[in-house]
């Protein structure tokens, strides 16, 4: 990938409610934010963050207002919705793809106050998007955070679970090699790697994987595919954990029903706001 821009943001889950996805989550163990609102927009968020990242559960807080689409998402079900980069400069990236040929023309600065009990919170990110051609069978952009002193406080890095971060993504597609070129090209300078049934972007330390449906049990033993065609597409997130033990004890306590196949535990999305979870232990 460019040296403008760089690994995982955060990923995008569209939730039908926000409240229930909050609930959800934190009976996983995971710590959440308060309530975000996107400024103009008729949507809002809780975010699960950690030290590099984070999970965005995103939904509508009014119809009647611009909703970026989610509408559209979330009538089918919840799940994956997209995946942002890092950016340290949105501008510097925006003119490194250009300068690819990559019509990155969609910049805008969002605001989302975050409704804190000691005060509001105001922060500020810059977007920049490009055709859904250019970043085929996901919904990518990229993000700059232009006040991240607003946007962490320690309560909120603190997972019972034992969360880290983000490892990886993998999504399942019908024709993987289908997406090489358009990847090879919007990620220059990541290593793109393709295998029977399968196409992966290393950056920064994580993973992006589009595997085929027969493919998926490589990534992911024992792992049945829904079919890449399944409303709305079948993922799975990698979490690094600080023990596995820990985070075990933690589902148990939340009466998860989780699978355990000793080194992995896995989350089913009907526990995940329809995104497959799986925690590793840290390397």
């Amino acid at each position: 990938m460019s040296a403008a821009f760089s690994g995982f943001d955060h990923v995008l889950v569209g939730t039908r409610e926000l409240e229930e996805a909050r609930r959800r989550f934190e009976r996983l163990g995971f710590a959440t934010t308060p309530l975000g609102r996107h400024r103009g927009w008729g949507t809002g968020n809780r975010c699960i963050l950690f030290e590099r990242g984070y999970i965005e559960l995103m939904g509508i807080l009014d119809r009647e207002k611009f909703v970026n689409g989610i509408d559209r998402f979330i009538d089918r079900g919840e799940g994956l919705m997209g995946l942002a980069w890092a950016a340290a400069d949105g501008v510097a990236a925006q003119e490194s793809l250009r300068a690819k040929g990559i019509p990155a023309e969609r910049s805008e600065e969002i605001v989302r106050p975050i409704e804190d009990p000691a005060g509001e919170r105001l922060p500020r990110f810059r977007t920049v998007g490009w055709p859904e051609e250019d970043s085929p069978a996901l919904w990518t952009f990229i993000v700059e955070h232009l006040t991240p002193e607003l946007e962490r406080d320690p309560a909120w890095l603190d997972h019972p679970n034992g969360a880290l971060g983000l490892a990886a993504l993998t999504v399942v597609v019908e024709d993987p090699n289908a997406l090489t070129a358009a990847y090879s090209r919007l990620v220059t300078g990541a290593a793109v790697s393709v295998a029977d049934g399968a196409v992966s972007v290393v950056s920064a330390g994580q993973r992006l994987s589009f595997v085929a449906p027969e493919a998926l049990a490589r990534f992911h033993a024992g792992l049945a595919p829904e079919g890449a065609k399944a409303a709305p597409r079948q993922a799975v997130l990698t979490i690094p954990v600080v023990e596995l033990d820990r985070t075990r004890e933690v589902l148990n306590a939340g009466k998860i029903g989780f699978g355990d196949l000793g080194d992995v535990l896995r989350v089913p999305p009907d526990l995940a706001c329809g995104v497959w979870l799986e925690f590793s232990e840290a390397p």
